[in-house]
């Protein structure tokens, strides 16, 4: 890093064990020292917009995501009468289902629930885009592959 004149930013530096759940008591508990800096291990870190789990459970990306996506969700339907239905139908698009795109073949392999949870999302979309009741039966029925 010297060589490169860069310089540790103990304050913004993670770094997280990948360990499964059964051999966490393995990993030592102190912090790591880098220089002169000191770097305690992490739970979940982002990169690139992903939260990673020390476990790769993906729960705490998935969770974020979610959060996220019926915010937006609740947002658009706040403005939703004030705006034409192709306005809507672009921010919805644009906002929820392009975060439910971004590195989605990291979802792969994710147990059920995991997915379950993205699927509500999914079908809260459509609601919007539709703009029928949780009671409509002959609404489209999007899914995610498993």
């Amino acid at each position: 890093m010297i060589t490169n004149r860069l310089q540790l930013n103990a304050a913004k530096t993670e770094f997280l064990w990948f360990v499964p759940p059964r051999r966490r008591h393995q990993l030592p508990l102190a912090h790591l020292v880098v220089g002169s800096a000191q770097v305690n291990p992490a739970t979940s870190i982002r990169d690139l917009s992903v939260y990673l789990d020390s476990d790769l459970s993906m729960t705490s990306h998935i969770t974020r995501l979610v959060c996220s996506c019926f915010g937006v969700l609740r947002q658009i339907r706040s403005i939703r009468r004030s705006l034409p239905r192709k306005s809507v139908l672009t921010l919805i698009s644009s906002l929820v289902m392009s975060k439910l795109d971004y590195c989605n073949v990291a979802f792969a392999g994710l147990p059920r629930r995991e997915l379950d949870r993205l699927q509500s999302v999914m079908n809260a979309a459509e609601r919007g885009r539709t703009s029928h009741s949780r009671c409509t039966a002959s609404r489209p029925h999007y899914a995610i592959a498993r």
